[in-house]
């Protein structure tokens, strides 16, 4: 399957080395060969869970995001909004589901001040623990 995800081109297909689909970036294949085989899948394809990864490993990420950043972050999120409520006038609540809690973590901070996570507990951790990181290292 080919996907355009934010600025490239990804092929979403199955890995012999790791024995699992994988997302290969387009840009990084070499060597590509063009066979004359059809592909005959097993059963009905999960474009979503090719896509987005859901192998039962994520977690549910809750996030509060300012509705000047709004349009943004729901255009460039790795993942599906599984539900998004107006709390505040200017604020909304953001539910999705990730399974790296490191890469959304760094994802997020795009956004300084206009993301403000909620849950899981981990992911704040991971992000105070980041920020005091990235601290020392301009104070030394």
């Amino acid at each position: 399957m080919l996907v355009f995800y934010r600025d490239h081109w990804n092929v979403i297909g199955y890995s012999h080395k790791r024995d699992d689909e994988r997302n290969f970036l387009l840009d990084r294949m070499s060597k590509i060969q063009i066979l004359d085989e059809d592909f005959v899948p097993y059963g009905k394809i999960d474009v979503e869970g090719l896509i987005f990864r859901s192998d039962g490993s994520s977690q549910k990420v809750i996030v509060d995001v300012s509705e000047s950043t709004l349009k943004r972050f729901q255009a460039n999120l790795p993942a599906n909004i599984l539900k998004k409520n107006k709390i505040k006038p200017n604020l909304f609540r953001i539910e999705f589901m990730f399974d790296n809690m490191d890469f959304i973590n760094k994802w997020l901070l795009q956004f300084p001040k206009d993301v403000e996570i909620i849950s899981p507990d981990i992911l704040i951790e991971k992000r105070s623990d980041l920020l005091h990181e990235m601290i020392d290292k301009q104070n030394n």
